[in-house]
């Protein structure tokens, strides 16, 4: 007994402290608008315009899909080519007032992407990409786009990802919530503004907008209790940091098995959100609605713990020494307790 706890209390002190350094959500689902890659690319990057942006994410226990539909105009008289892709993992630093927290978002499954209404072959590349915001790495998702002069091409994609190993770190506390972000401010390395756009969210599987902790940008997202579903309309934007959608919900769940969900296909997924149509939701009754700070953690029981232990070894008290006291008070208590009567 007096091992376990001594075990159990050094375990709890070593990754709090750790984690008080590194608040944000860490393990999220998430991606945004596909990247601007090459260099080399740059000038013709530059004359393309996204004239329209529809989101659609549903939101699962333990994962999401998501539906990107994207219309893209050439205005010149040119034929014009370019390189775009995802990152597979990356952090992301918010600089919009959220305190000082990070997101890191791990890979996309099963992505697919249409040009045209045609599949277009994705391939894996190690790119060294400045894209506003976010430290990718060098590791992304590529395929090549063409736009003809004068055309507003339409570009789909359709991904998978994990959102139930997601954890929200502050101080000493941490919580497990599943976690979810898309980086609208990608497209704003597009010719600016995005025209018109929409982002629309759904809770699956039992899940409903209570089970939502935290949603940011606030104000932004309307609400249909009935329908489980959130909407966001805008027009002329030039997104920036404030403006990526993060949301957090439900609990982990300890035994859940993405590999699973995989195994099984995405394309029963993607027929259920394909069905998500814009003009239906357009026409439900849309009402405010305040949410939580999804950087909010709760707070949970090891972290006080640990919390009052750090405070007390801030005054000299050795941390071994209180370890040792507490083991010592628990095992008097349980040695001359009295036995309860029946």
């Amino acid at each position: 007994m007096r091992i376990f706890l001594f075990f159990l209390f050094m375990g709890l002190s070593t990754q709090a402290f750790t984690n008080a350094a590194q608040p944000g959500i860490w393990n999220a689902g998430g991606a945004g608008t596909f990247f601007l890659l090459y260099p080399e690319d740059s000038l013709s990057f530059q004359q393309i315009q996204m004239v329209q942006e529809q989101v659609k994410i549903q939101l699962y226990q333990g994962f999401a899909v998501v539906k990107g539909v994207y219309q893209m105009h050439n205005p010149t008289a040119d034929t014009l080519f370019m390189r775009v892709g995802y990152p597979i993992n990356a952090s992301y630093a918010p600089s919009n007032g959220y305190r000082l927290t990070q997101v890191r978002f791990d890979d996309l499954y099963d992505l697919r992407v249409l040009v045209r209404g045609k599949p277009v072959q994705v391939a894996l590349s190690e790119v060294e990409v400045n894209a506003p915001g976010l430290d990718a790495g060098g590791n992304w998702y590529v395929w090549e786009s063409r736009f003809n002069p004068g055309e507003i091409t339409t570009l789909e994609v359709n991904f998978v990802v994990n959102t139930n190993d997601a954890s929200v770190l502050e101080g000493y506390n941490k919580g497990h919530y599943n976690a979810f972000i898309y980086l609208l401010e990608s497209g704003s390395t597009w010719k600016q503004p995005i025209g018109k756009g929409v982002i629309m969210i759904q809770l699956m599987d039992g899940l409903t907008i209570q089970d939502i902790h935290g949603l940011i940008p606030a104000g932004r997202f309307q609400v249909n209790e009935e329908a489980n579903l959130l909407m966001w309309n805008f027009d002329q934007l030039t997104p920036t940091n404030q403006d990526n959608p993060i949301i957090t919900y439900g609990k982990r769940r300890e035994a859940f098995d993405f590999a699973a969900v995989l195994s099984n296909g995405a394309q029963d997924y993607y027929r259920t959100i394909h069905r998500m149509n814009s003009g239906q939701v357009a026409n439900m009754a849309l009402q405010p609605h305040d949410f939580g700070d999804p950087f909010d953690p709760g707070t949970s029981t090891g972290g006080v713990v640990v919390g009052i232990l750090f405070f007390l070894s801030m005054f000299g008290i050795p941390l071994l020494l209180i370890i040792g006291v507490l083991i010592l008070g628990v095992f008097l208590y349980r040695k001359f307790r009295k036995p309860s009567k029946l």
